[in-house]
């Protein structure tokens, strides 16, 4: 799945939906509390890896390769609540699924005992699980924006995401490597976003959010850590 396609889609789809059936409405950013149902479309970027590294039981020596993600998915849930003036706040939790693509460059692999040399693109069979939660600061953009039924906001979050990642197998120089290794792992995790709710009727809203995650694997190389950005399609309800 092309990740930039499905942004434009999202962006495509709430506009004109709400263009078309926009209606009155009464909210009030101020007072009001809410809860937003979501989905969400992920990009994992490529996620580097140094020498030293000992993940699912894979001692790396000598390496300088990255770690490559299939196109990821979440859902979740927002209660959202008034602060002060123009901001609000958030608490936000989400379940996200993925899959491994490849290691991309050059290492050697300690596998049981046994080394094999990496070298160029080597297929991996696994998978991830998440589930994160975030504390979000919004601050909403008041004024007149020309457009009367959207509504914009930028918004920071700080969080954790508990992982659990399952490698089966690594095909290095066309031989398919058994590895067999649950990892789990809890971090801490910021995000940062813009977003719209386009206001429907009294109660109800669609909305989109647009950002990006960055979730701290190793405090000594931040360049491993894994950085994430995604669309995000809304449904909000207030109170």
């Amino acid at each position: 799945m092309n990740i930039k396609k499905y942004i434009y889609g999202v962006v495509a789809a709430v506009v004109f939906n709400s263009t078309v059936i926009a209606g009155s409405y009464s909210f009030n950013h101020d007072e009001d509390y809410y809860i937003t149902v979501f989905g969400r479309a992920l990009n994992i970027l490529n996620q580097d890896v140094g020498a030293g590294s000992d993940d699912f039981g894979i001692e790396a020596g000598g390496a300088d390769y990255e770690v490559n993600y299939e196109d990821a998915y979440s859902v979740g849930a927002i209660i959202g609540f008034p602060l002060v003036k123009s901001f609000r706040g958030e608490v936000e939790g989400s379940y996200s699924w993925y899959d491994y693509s490849d290691f991309d460059g050059t290492a050697d692999l300690t596998i049981d005992g046994t080394t094999y040399t990496l070298g160029g693109s080597s297929k991996v069979d696994g998978w991830g699980r998440a589930v994160s939660i975030f504390s979000n600061l919004i601050w909403d953009v008041k004024g007149d924006t020309g457009i009367s039924f959207l509504k914009p906001y930028v918004g920071w979050g700080f969080g954790a995401v508990r992982s659990k990642e399952k490698i089966d197998t690594i095909v290095i120089a066309g031989a398919v490597v058994d590895v067999y290794e649950v990892d789990r792992d809890t971090n801490f995790a910021t995000q940062l976003f813009i977003g719209a709710d386009v206001l429907n009727t009294t109660n109800w809203s669609g909305g989109i959010r647009l950002g990006g995650a960055r979730i701290f694997i190793n405090h000594e190389e931040p360049q491993s850590d894994v950085e994430i950005i995604g669309a995000q399609l809304n449904l909000r309800y207030n109170f």
